[in-house]
C-alpha cells in the first residue's frame, strides 16, 4: 500500500494500547527488513531518515526506495524525518514524498521552538503531513537533569501548536547509554496529563526491558 501518516499509525498504537516501532533507514535492505517485519507481525511501522541522509546527499535516492518498498507490501509504513534541523530540510522531505516530518527546536529558546515549529505545521498540514516537535533535548550517551522536558513549557507550546507527535526529555538518550539510564517517568506523566498529543521516547534501543 501506499505510505501513511503518522497520525494513521497512531491509531493503530491507541487502539492496541501500544508504541510504534521507529527505525533508521540508511540502505535497501534496511527499509526492506522493516516492511517484511511490519508485514509479518501486522504492526505498522516508521522508516526514519536522519541527518547522514543529507550529508551525504541521499534523500532523494532513500525516499525513492522507501516508497518503492511501501507500495510493495501491506504492511502500515510512514517515511520520517527525523531531527529535522531547519524548515528547508522539511520543505526537501515534503517534496521528496514523506508523509511525516519532526522539526528539532528543542535546543532553541522555546519562544523560537514555537515559532519555528508553527512555520513547519503550516506547510506539512497544507499537504496532509504530520508533524512531531521536541522539547527537553535528548542527547547522546546522557541523562543529565538538564535535559528533562519541562511541564511549564510544555504546557506553553501546547497552547501554542499543534502537532500530532512530541518528543520529550525524559532522562532517555540517544546512543550508548554510559550507565543504565534514570527515567522520569513521574516527568512522563506529569507532560501527558496534559492531554497533548501522543508522545515520543527516542533511543529506545538502549532502555532495559523492564523500563
Amino acid at each position: 500500500m501506499a505510505l501513511v501518516t503518522m497520525q494513521d499509525v497512531l491509531k493503530v498504537a491507541e487502539e492496541k494500547k501500544i508504541a510504534i516501532a521507529a527505525f533508521t533507514v540508511d540502505t535497501l535492505e534496511v527499509a526492506e527488513e522493516i516492511a517484511s517485519v511490519a508485514a509479518e507481525k501486522q504492526l505498522p511501522a516508521i522508516m526514519m531518515v536522519g541527518q547522514n541522509t543529507f550529508k551525504y546527499n541521499k534523500l532523494e535516492k532513500i525516499a525513492s526506495i522507501c516508497r518503492q518498498i511501501a507500495n510493495s507490501t501491506n504492511a502500515q509504513l510512514v517515511l520520517h524525518l527525523d531531527h529535522g534541523a531547519s524548515y528547508e530540510q522539511v520543505i526537501q522531505c515534503l517534496r521528496n514524498g514523506f508523509t511525516s516530518v519532526m522539526i528539532d527546536g528543542s535546543r532553541l529558546p522555546l519562544k523560537e521552538n514555537i515559532r519555528v515549529t508553527k512555520e513547519v505545521t503550516r506547510a506539512a498540514h497544507t499537504v496532509g503531513v504530520s508533524v512531531e516537535a521536541e522539547l527537553g533535548a535528548t542527547e547522546d550517551g546522557r541523562t543529565a537533569k538538564a535535559n528533562l522536558v519541562n511541564v511549564d513549557d510544555a504546557r506553553c507550546f501546547l497552547e501554542e501548536v499543534t502537532v500530532e507527535a512530541l518528543a520529550i526529555g525524559i532522562g532517555n538518550a540517544h546512543g550508548i547509554y554510559k550507565s543504565t539510564p534514570n527515567l522520569a517517568f513521574d516527568r512522563l506523566e506529569q507532560v501527558a496529563a496534559l492531554g497533548g498529543p501522543a508522545l515520543v521516547l527516542h533511543g529506545g534501543s538502549g532502555i532495559p526491558d523492564d523500563m
